[in-house]
């Protein structure tokens, strides 16, 4: 009897446990200029949301926004973007980890392992359905601590 309540009562944590951590969402911002497309924000927002992360799609960010954010995802598919998104990306906050990625650009980043970035780079790179769910995944990943070597969540939690 004592054994059963024990299993019953690990099993209702483990339970807790595992809806609990599902819950919780990665805060992502999306910087881009006029050239990326709304049907490409609609579609990287809607796969965002299936995968617990809150993807907020901005040309110039807010402080709110950047105060909420836990990576800056910068979309720079042409040179004349990344020229466009340079002068955001240098005023953003030290200790907020930030990727710029784009099919004709180096990408660059700061407060990101490269193994993350690198992973991250090649499922943007493809650009299909299937590679921008898996991103967020991805994301999500490496918010929870895993791949990230700098988080605001983690410097919140200190």
């Amino acid at each position: 009897m004592a054994i059963r309540y024990a299993l019953a009562r690990l099993l209702t944590a483990a339970c807790f446990f595992t809806f609990a951590s599902s819950s919780i969402a990665a805060n992502v911002v999306l910087l881009h200029t006029d050239f990326v497309s709304s049907n490409k924000i609609k579609l990287l927002s809607s796969i965002a949301h299936d995968n617990d992360v809150d993807l907020v799609a901005t040309k110039s960010p807010s402080a709110d926004v950047l105060a909420n954010a836990d990576l800056i995802i910068a979309d720079a598919p042409r040179t004349p973007d990344r020229m466009r998104l340079q002068p955001v990306i240098n005023e953003l906050p030290n200790n907020l980890p930030w990727v710029l990625l784009g099919s004709n650009t180096q990408n660059a980043a700061t407060g990101l392992s490269t193994d993350f970035v690198n992973k991250l780079s090649d499922y943007w790179q493809n650009g299909t359905q299937e590679n921008y769910q898996h991103l967020f995944q991805w994301c999500m990943h490496g918010i929870q601590g895993t791949a990230l070597l700098i988080s605001l969540r983690q410097k919140r939690c200190r």
